[in-house]
């Protein structure tokens, strides 16, 4: 994944799969086609681009009727937040923030997990790598 921010534009790449999602002027490029779409809203579509702004994750009350319930200091500079769905309280999702740079590092929700491994900010005359490859999960 790469956003400029600057630019308001994303690329990601999902490992293994060859089609990469991109947003560029007000356009997210998917498997189904272009749409337009606001920059705020864009990443819905791939969650590790909405990691990086998680106060935009929908999981911080309606329309996804999930409230945070708990919120828990993990050593130094790391806060766990559980959130419970309003409806179901077995349901949860729980978000990995790290307070010194206010991204999620993982987020696990409904059967889907997904944890940033690296991260990298580029200086502004850097070029956009192609492909951005990334260690392996271990």
């Amino acid at each position: 994944m790469v956003v400029d921010e600057h630019d308001r534009s994303w690329t990601f790449d999902r490992q293994g799969d060859p089609h990469r999602d991109r947003f560029a002027e007000g356009v997210h490029h998917s498997v189904d086609g272009p749409s337009e779409v606001s920059f705020a809203r864009s990443g819905t579509a791939a969650t590790p681009v909405r990691l990086l702004t998680p106060e935009l994750l929908n999981v911080w009350g309606s329309p996804a009727s999930y409230s945070p319930i708990l919120v828990q200091r993990i050593k130094e500079h790391w806060l766990l937040f559980t959130f419970e769905h309003e409806l179901d309280p077995a349901q949860r999702t729980t978000l990995v923030i790290d307070e010194g740079d206010g991204i999620a590092h993982r987020f696990y929700d409904a059967g889907q997990v997904t944890v940033i491994t690296e991260l990298r900010v580029m200086d502004d005359d850097e070029p956009i790598p192609p492909r951005p490859r990334f260690s392996r999960l271990q």
